[in-house]
Parts: C-alpha cells; structure tokens; sequence
C-alpha cells in the first residue's frame, strides 16, 4: 500500500471520524489500523493532522524539483528499461540505454 493510497482512506472517513461520538470512532480506528497497517495512535495523528491542515495551502515539503517534463519522460523510460532500478545501479547504465534506444529508433 503506498502513501496515496492511505491518504485517500484517512480523507474518506476524517468527516465520519470528526462526527462520530468515542465508540464509533474506535470502530473507525480500529477499520483503518486493518486496512493501512498503521498503528491506533499514528491513525489518531494522522486524523489530527488532517482536521487542523488549512487547504489552501500546499505542501512545500522536500527539494524543488529542477526538472521539466519531458526530462522527467525520459528519465522515466530508462527507468522502466533498467527494470525499475534504483538511482546508484541506473546512473552509470544511462549511457547505454540511451545508445541502445537510438539505435532501435533510427531508421537504418
């Protein structure tokens, strides 16, 4: 389960947690400690996390990104061509992927 699917869960039922009265929302924990393999209490902060976020404000958490799309394409196509590899083994196979997929994509 990835992070945004656990977030689509905690936003399904934070208004059904934020109305329920105590019973009802150990129900809810104990629901989503099953589906998201959280713990009762990291549910609980996730919640709380929710209820006081303001949205109209995003998130400005990591690095910026200093990549356009069409870098981020390519680089996703050597990705998928290196078998989803992790930066350190797919930076010094670049090269080679690259000549490859010129060499398949050139009309000779």
């Amino acid at each position: 389960m990835n992070m945004a699917t656990k977030k689509n869960i905690f936003e399904e039922k934070l208004v059904e947690y934020l109305k329920a009265n105590k019973k009802r929302k150990g129900e809810i924990l104990d629901a989503i400690r099953e589906v998201s393999g959280l713990t009762r209490k990291g549910a609980i902060k996730r919640f709380r996390r929710m209820q006081v976020r303001d949205p109209g404000t995003e998130d400005k958490r990591g690095r910026p990104r200093y990549y356009l799309p069409d870098v981020i394409a390519a680089l996703k196509d050597m990705w998928d061509i290196g078998s989803e590899a992790c930066g350190e083994n797919l930076y010094p196979m670049i090269g080679e992927y690259i000549d490859i997929q010129i060499r398949a994509h050139s009309p000779s």
